[in-house]
């Protein structure tokens, strides 16, 4: 018999049983809870997939859409300006295709817009014939006698000599604060009828005296009233358009003298209160035109540049961050490197 005092444990015997029952009960539940996230992963996997087959789907319609667009536009810019002369061209880049500027270049690969003062200017024929008045008036500043000067030298039969000479003598003759003659020599300039066919630095000069002018009247406004606006709006006039014989204002002068448009109009009562019609955002939009296509002129001086450019290509050309794009277009013997910032690239 065994002894009362005895104790027989049995729980050592009920853990493999414990233990078989857990596993029993625990690894099914974690098969089923690997198997479910699985599911759940293939799931995730396959509607991925099929957002991105419908994402390229919808990616090379939009492409299509977009090179068939761009071809159309293409094609209407092609029939609206593939005629027209370059300086004829420009508003119809700006104000109907929405281009923010554009460089062009003629069947020899020469840039042909925009064009520079540098390109054009014949200032340096004018050192030697002007030099001894220049040390007058700019350096001893004897206003007199570099008025007499300069009315001498404005007897050349060279308009570009005389018409220099005329503005010079203006200069002079009001810095003697004789306005009324001063006025005088410069309307010879700024009214001459050479206007119509001279070369492009005659046109700067005769640009040139019409700005003078206007500030001139505008000093002794009373007396001068029409003529102040008159000289404004041929001011606005020769800024915006080109001669009989082709020629037109260098970019970089229309900047500046659009520019002082705004500055003398905005300073003015008088040119406000009779100058209803100037539209100073149209006029700030041609300024942003043209200084974007003069400052990519530097980056693009000839069509050679383009050499490795295929036509109807679109490449970014934006510097420090900007959201500049340029598009190369070939037409009636013409290459064009159309400017579009942010908003006409969505369009296209």
């Amino acid at each position: 018999m065994p002894s009362k005092g005895l104790k027989v444990d049995r729980s050592g015997q009920l853990r493999p049983v414990l233990l078989l029952l857990a596993i029993a009960v625990v690894l099914p539940t974690v098969c089923l809870l690997w198997f479910m996230s699985q599911a759940v992963k293939n799931e995730r996997i396959a509607v991925r997939q099929k957002l991105i087959g419908i994402y390229q789907e919808k990616l090379s319609e939009a492409a299509e859409k977009s090179d068939k667009d761009l071809k159309e536009e293409l094609e209407r810019l092609d029939e609206q300006i593939g005629n027209k002369e370059v300086f004829r061209a420009l508003d119809d880049l700006r104000d109907v295709f929405h281009y923010d500027g554009v460089i062009i270049y003629d069947e020899t690969g020469r840039r042909v817009y925009p064009r520079l003062v540098a390109d054009v200017d014949r200032a340096v024929e004018l050192t030697e014939i002007f030099k001894d008045v220049w040390q007058l008036e700019f350096v001893e500043q004897d206003y007199a006698r570099a008025a007499e000067l300069y009315g001498q030298k404005a007897q050349s039969i060279n308009i570009y000599v005389k018409f220099a000479a005329l503005i010079g003598k203006s200069r002079c003759l009001a810095k003697l604060g004789k306005v009324s003659e001063a006025i005088s020599a410069c309307r010879e300039v700024a009214y001459s009828s050479e206007e119509k066919y001279c070369d492009t630095s005659t046109l700067m000069l005769i640009a040139n005296a019409r700005l003078l002018l206007i500030e001139l009247s505008l000093r002794s406004i009373k007396s001068n009233e029409s003529l102040a606006l008159d000289g404004f709006l041929k001011l606005r006039e020769i800024i915006e358009q080109e001669d009989e014989a082709g020629s037109f204002l260098p970019c970089d002068q229309r900047i500046f003298l659009a520019r002082k448009i705004l500055e003398v109009y905005e300073k003015s009562s008088f040119l406000k209160e009779h100058v209803k019609d100037i539209n100073v955002q149209s006029l700030q939009k041609e300024i942003a035109f043209e200084e974007l296509s003069v400052r990519m002129a530097g980056r693009f001086p000839a069509a050679f540049a383009l050499a490795d450019w295929p036509d109807e290509t679109l490449r970014s050309i934006g510097e420090d961050g900007e959201t500049i794009c340029g598009l190369r277009h070939d037409v009636s013997g013409k290459t064009l490197l159309l400017l579009c910032r942010e908003k006409v690239i969505r369009s296209l």
